[in-house]
């Protein structure tokens, strides 16, 4: 995992070349016409005279009235000549990827969106490598395996039940800021916990804010180790600070590491009880843990009164990945 930070040097690196990339492209491109177009050479001379002489005027306070119309005409010519030759009138121009800022990363001394754009690409592709995030959504989960008959627990179809809850998850998904409060999703294994919470990953990307996802077992064992063993590179802290940078927290599988002792219980109480102002969290679980419900704003509880397992149907796409 990058810390924010580390994230934004990346995006301005990738944003940077990118720009590197459209102008050698122009470079070679007005190589390749020059040596195929007659006077095009000339035709490119002369706009860059009459631009230059046309600023000075502005500069010196003159009347740029002639200077302008100079320019305009060899501007026209330029174009003329290019279209003659099949060629566009920004055929000689980079042609950059983001035209807001053509591929700086900064705009009226601001960052750019496209810079934020790729901090979330490159977020996106690192949880990706964690997760199935690539393929769990909202639109992809499969009401369908759930049952539509009556449950009497719930006064409602299962099915109906579990609508109901996506659309709220959903609607906190959409309207998630800083502000929002953190969520804990319950249930047994297979009944969709880790696609929601990866669907609401995704939504939240999207939205422009920063997310970790994590597996708990994994995550909180890597530092355990670091904290207990040899950590000359300081990596504990470095894991430590990128997730407290994130604005949404996503620990996966947190019940189980907290309930089966998978983890030092220490580290995952800190993480979720002692996060930064402005940190939300998801957490997964399968059954209550106390200290998690009270830490949670908000419980959601996955049902299921009967599970395909138990008739030997392999895990699903859409539900249980």
């Amino acid at each position: 995992m990058r810390t924010k930070n580390e994230l934004y040097q990346e995006a301005l690196r990738t944003v940077a070349r990118r720009r590197q990339t459209a102008r050698a492209k122009a470079e070679d491109a007005r190589a390749e016409a020059e040596a195929a177009v007659p006077g095009l050479r000339h035709a490119e001379e002369e706009v860059r005279v009459r631009g230059i002489r046309c600023a000075l005027a502005g500069a010196a306070g003159k009347d740029r009235t002639d200077a302008a119309a100079a320019l305009t005409d060899a501007r026209k010519k330029l174009a003329d000549l290019l279209a003659s030759s099949g060629r566009p009138a920004d055929a000689l121009e980079p042609h950059f990827t983001c035209r807001l800022c053509e591929d700086t990363g900064i705009v009226d001394g601001r960052t750019c969106s496209c810079v934020h754009k790729v901090m979330q690409q490159l977020r996106r592709s690192e949880i990706e490598a964690l997760s199935s995030l690539s393929i769990s959504s909202f639109d992809t989960m499969e009401l369908r395996y759930y049952p539509a008959r009556m449950d009497a627990s719930l006064g409602e179809p299962v099915r109906s039940y579990m609508s109901t809850l996506l659309d709220d998850l959903r609607g906190y998904a959409d309207e998630f800021d800083t502000t929002s409060e953190s969520l804990m999703l319950l249930g047994n294994a297979g009944l969709g916990k880790t696609h929601a919470a990866l669907a609401i990953a995704g939504e939240v990307l999207e939205k422009g804010f920063d997310v970790i996802y994590v597996s708990s077992p994994d995550f909180f064992s890597k530092l355990e180790a670091l904290h207990f063993g040899s950590d000359p590179a300081g990596e504990e802290e470095m894991l430590l600070r990128t997730a407290a940078g994130a604005d949404l927290l996503i620990l996966d599988e947190a019940g189980s590491a907290w309930e089966l002792d998978m983890v030092d219980p220490e580290l995952l109480q800190r993480a979720v009880r002692e996060r930064p102002a402005g940190q939300e969290c998801v957490l997964t679980a399968h059954a209550p843990v106390q200290w998690m419900l009270d830490a949670a704003d908000y419980v959601t509880e996955m049902k299921c009164r009967r599970h395909p397992y138990q008739k030997g149907i392999a895990a699903r796409q859409g539900i249980e990945y």
